[in-house]
């Protein structure tokens, strides 16, 4: 779909260059205009006719190709991905709904005599970019002072972009730009993607803006919890037993390692069950737990960024898995850290080839982009 609207925007900068060269045009306030624009674009007066609200965002200023070229890079570097997490139709719900919003905006907020361009629409795409990748890195050429192609994380890529348009919006900005339709672009994609992954109707991941923010909610919280047991536990204020007191000990009984491994499981502590799991070495995979609790270890040294041993306990338990959507996520979140975080690229392979023919959009979406990434690097 991300190429189908730029093919789409294309044309119309054709036919409007054809159009002006044989002069089939329309005199609009003392200008002339392609015909095609003055059917597309949002005019004065003609707010009935509701196409316009939409298709306005295929066209662009036909006195020059900057306008054009500039929305379609910025359409393909965050609008494929985008694409390959919420699929096609989604993607074209986004882009023509974030038009419809930012034109409304800009008409409301700063009145203009006609509305052309996909840039509102491309800013939608840009702010779901955000919600959905807030961790990706993006890349930008740059051919001022500092030659080179670099990279920026994320926020602080799309935050310059924003900053930009609301110091236009506030009035330091020239020319005829819709800095209102960008930030209202802006807000409704990302407003609709926090949303929808809220609410669950998008499959949320490791990477997205939910994920991070409940993330930092639970480890505020476990911060809390120690610091409150410290304070207020049952040891709190507690005396050291004086050294002349004289118990007698208590032979204690031999535990194996598998044996405290499941009984730190069993009591739900993850971090004496992490050191327990480290401490078996070479005898991990011959210890009876359920895939379940294999799931839990990896996931709880996937937190202290032991990443290496966390794919290896998500290995082991996939291998008891078998199939199903419930592997297939492990099989995911499994491969993105072994090519993310350790740069294996065959072990990510090898984990995405077992994904089940049944899996969810989502997750095929997901091993898409990862495989995507794969072949770039």
């Amino acid at each position: 779909m991300t190429f189908a609207i730029l093919f789409a925007c294309v044309a119309v900068a054709m036919v409007a260059a054809l159009q002006v060269r044989s002069g089939a045009v329309v005199e609009m306030g003392g200008n002339p205009t392609p015909q095609i624009i003055a059917m597309l674009a949002v005019l004065p007066g003609k707010s009935g006719e509701l196409w316009r609200w939409m298709t306005y965002a295929l066209t662009h200023d036909w006195n020059g190709i900057w306008h054009l070229i500039g929305n379609m890079i910025f359409l393909l570097a965050f609008g494929r991905a985008v694409e390959r997490r919420i699929g096609s139709l989604g993607f074209l719900a986004l882009f023509l709904g974030a038009a419809v919003l930012s034109a409304v905006a800009e008409a409301i907020l700063v009145p203009q005599i006609m509305l052309v361009g996909a840039s509102g629409a491309i800013c939608g795409v840009t702010g779901a970019f955000l919600a959905l990748f807030p961790k990706a890195r993006v890349r930008f050429l740059n051919l001022f002072i500092l030659l080179g192609i670099f990279s920026l994380p994320a926020p602080i890529a799309v935050g310059i972009q924003v900053a930009f348009d609301l110091m236009g919006f506030l009035g330091s900005g020239e020319g005829n730009v819709a800095y209102a339709a960008h930030l209202a672009g802006y807000l409704a994609g990302f407003g609709t993607m926090v949303l929808l992954l809220a609410t669950g109707m998008i499959s949320r991941t490791e990477w997205d803006v939910v994920f991070a923010w409940k993330q930092r909610g639970r480890r505020n919280a476990m911060k809390r919890a120690v610091e409150d047991s410290k304070r207020h536990g049952p040891w709190a204020g507690a005396e050291a037993p004086s050294s002349s007191t004289r118990t007698r000990p208590i032979p204690a009984k031999p535990v194996s390692k598998g044996d405290a491994l499941r009984l730190a499981l069993a009591r739900s502590d993850d971090a004496a069950a992490v050191t327990q799991w480290i401490a078996l070495g070479p005898d991990r995979e011959d210890v009876d737990i359920s895939p379940h609790e294999l799931v839990r270890i990896g996931n709880a040294l996937a937190q202290r960024e032991s990443w290496e041993s966390a794919v290896e306990a998500w290995r082991i338990g996939l291998t008891q898995m078998g199939g199903g959507s419930s592997s297939d996520e492990v099989r995911v979140l499994a491969a993105a850290v072994a090519w993310k975080r350790l740069r294996n690229k065959a072990e990510s392979l090898s984990l995405l080839d077992g994904l089940s023919d049944g899996s969810s959009i989502a997750i095929r979406s997901t091993a898409a982009q990862l495989r995507a990434e794969m072949e770039c690097a």
